[in-house]
């Protein structure tokens, strides 16, 4: 049962309060000390660009307030210490609805929207990580006058609105805890309740959509329709979905893992069994597409002699597969082949084998970048050489997009 809670409830506990703000900050510390940049804070620093092409115009008006100018120029650290705050604030109030460890002072619900594995790779952004954060936390207002159907109507449209014109992806968050609130009546076959809260909820959305679009037209914006798609309405939502668990799960194993690569000259030195082994390694069926059997590398090893394989083990499991190479035609390092075993994804492997090829490539000091392709389908490969800092540099060979690392 969801108990009636007013803001006046959620205040009253400060020591819970005060606990969710020390260890909202305390989660984005590395980050802080990290200091990285993504490309995005590069692009908009040097052409000071707003927020108008993607329609969150809403960004540039709250730019203006805090700046008392047109111009765009970065608050982090105080940003990303604000967007911890704001999320673990959300979590905080939700917990308090919906009476979540209500007699804890430290409430470890609440960091679950801070560190959920689909907004972490947005923290660092130094110029959107905030209006991200807010986006989220005015969907949760609503609900603190849930009871009160007017109200909650009103500034549904309102926050509605809001969260659209800041990072429109946020919207499902309005869904997701009305679902929970609806829930409740169902569970006690109220559905007259139900249908009434489900019917204001459709209401507030279409009503603040329509409110949002109207902005845009008065404002002259053309927003990039493909840049504000939600996740579900991508014809393969289900594998994004699966990669950014996937990203995360590897994230939080990489900590702990550790593991080690051995160099086997696979056309001569590998044993019959490793032989064997390392060509049953396969990948996911989402994944096969996107990476050639290690067979086939194997193969292409001996026709090409500079191609160098790497078995990745963890003590003396075989859990991956990788070959590079200095390129014949450009002389150049370039990782040909990656790929870990479908059992023994999600646990750090990829990350770490990354970082020891990475270190074998870079004692040569002879060279000073690395290239490698990859499909731009292959969301999961693609964050986790950008965490390394590759980026695409436009070349475009067959099906894969070229990245280049420069060291």
């Amino acid at each position: 049962m969801i108990a009636h809670t007013t803001i006046n409830d959620l205040l009253e506990n400060k020591k819970s309060l005060y606990f969710t703000v020390a260890l909202s900050i305390l989660y984005v510390l590395p980050l802080l000390i990290a200091n990285v940049y993504y490309q995005d804070d590069h692009a908009r620093a040097m052409y000071a660009h707003g927020w108008s092409h993607d329609g969150r115009f809403i960004n540039n008006w709250i730019n203006k307030l805090i700046t008392l100018s047109n111009f765009k120029f970065s608050l982090y650290p105080v940003t990303l210490i604000l967007s911890a705050l704001l999320l673990g604030l959300s979590g905080y109030v939700l917990c308090g609805l919906w009476k979540v460890e209500y007699t804890k002072n430290l409430k470890w619900s609440s960091l679950l929207l801070l560190i959920s594995p689909f907004y972490l790779a947005n923290l660092p952004y130094r110029y959107d990580a905030l209006f991200m954060s807010l986006s989220i936390f005015v969907l949760i207002i609503p609900y603190v006058y849930f009871y009160k159907k007017k109200h909650f109507l009103l500034i549904s449209i309102l926050c509605f609105y809001l969260s659209l014109g800041m990072y429109e992806p946020s919207v499902s968050i309005y869904l997701m805890v009305g679902v929970v609130f609806i829930y409740q009546f169902l569970e006690k076959n109220d559905f007259r309740k139900a249908f009434i809260y489900i019917g204001l909820m459709i209401i507030a959305c279409l009503v603040g959509y329509l409110f949002y679009h109207f902005t845009k037209l008065g404002l002259n914006i053309n927003a990039h329709n493909e840049r504000i798609q939600l996740v579900f309405f991508q014809p393969n939502y289900q594998f994004l979905i699966k990669e950014k668990l996937l990203m995360f799960y590897e994230n939080e194993a990489a900590a702990i893992t550790e593991i080690f690569i051995t160099n086997k000259d696979l056309n001569e030195e590998i044993t019959k069994e490793n032989f064997w082994d390392c060509i049953d390694l396969s990948v996911t069926e989402e994944q096969v597409d996107f990476v050639t059997s290690n067979a086939v590398s194997i193969a292409q090893s001996k026709i090409q002699p500079e191609c160098i394989p790497l078995v990745v083990y963890d003590d003396d499991l075989m859990v991956g597969f990788i070959m590079y190479c200095i390129d014949e035609d450009d002389g150049e390092y370039w990782i040909y082949r990656m790929m870990i075993d479908r059992k023994y994804q999600s646990k750090g492997y990829g990350k770490k084998a990354l970082s020891k090829l990475l270190e074998i490539i870079k004692e040569d000091k002879n060279h000073d970048k690395v290239f490698l392709g990859v499909h731009k389908e292959s969301s999961y490969a693609i964050k986790l050489y950008k965490s390394f800092g590759f980026e695409f540099n436009g070349q475009v060979f067959g099906k894969e997009h070229i990245m280049r690392l420069d060291y």
